[in-house]
């Protein structure tokens, strides 16, 4: 996993991210408006808004729970939204991050940056 420096965060946890997650149900309405996907859309972007949050924190985590959400958001895409790709680096993110979190004492990337809570 990409850890960005100076506690940037990677190019899924960073900043610009942050900014499109936090407005990604305005973004969806604007780009999917009428489309069949909207809501299953508007699902996966908040779930993995969540995701990326959790990697980004120094939060202790369930491992268990956040690994079933990577597994849900993982099948919605290929079930529900055949059209998306998974790319290389949400492949990490949703198939390994739980693990790194796992060795990681159960926490968050930060955590691991910081040596503490």
């Amino acid at each position: 996993m990409d850890i960005g420096r100076n506690n940037t965060g990677s190019g899924l946890t960073g900043g610009e991210a942050k900014k499109f997650f936090q407005r990604s149900d305005e973004v969806c309405d604007l780009l999917l408006k009428g489309n069949k996907y909207l809501e299953t859309f508007k699902s996966v972007l908040r779930r993995l808004n969540i995701i990326l949050n959790l990697i980004s924190s120094n939060f202790l985590i369930n491992v268990s729970r956040f690994r079933m959400m990577c597994r849900v958001v993982t099948d919605t895409i290929v079930t529900d939204l055949k059209w998306m790709r998974i790319t290389p680096s949400l492949h990490k993110v949703l198939c390994h991050s739980w693990e790194f979190i796992e060795k990681n004492g159960s926490r968050g990337f930060k955590y691991l940056e910081r040596g503490s809570p």
